[in-house]
């Protein structure tokens, strides 16, 4: 194994010993305390975790367009645009508006 993918000394035997659990059902402590810090310094009542950009993207196209069928109208600069165009018409059933520039 290249020296430069090999975990440190230790890293290896803390990632075992960690404390994990399902977080579908609340039970990792470390996901739990990400999503208390990341709603307490946005201010708001809780947080979720999503592991990427485009599951992040669908969240927020989901909480804003929650019926099948609705139009979200957006800038073109958008990544939802760039990166993730079809998978707010296929996952969430909305149909993307480009609005003028």
């Amino acid at each position: 194994m290249p020296l430069d993918v090999c975990p440190m000394h230790g890293t290896d035997t803390d990632s075992w010993q960690a404390e994990v659990g399902d977080d579908v059902y609340g039970e990792d402590p470390t996901v739990n305390k990400l999503q208390e810090y990341a709603a307490k310094i946005m201010g708001k009542e809780a947080a979720i975790l999503v592991p990427t950009g485009t599951m992040g993207n669908l969240s927020a196209v989901l909480a804003h367009c929650p019926e099948r069928g609705t139009e979200a109208r957006h800038r073109p600069q958008l990544t939802l645009v760039a990166s993730d165009l079809g998978a707010s018409s296929r996952n969430c059933f909305t149909f993307l508006y480009m609005a003028p520039a």
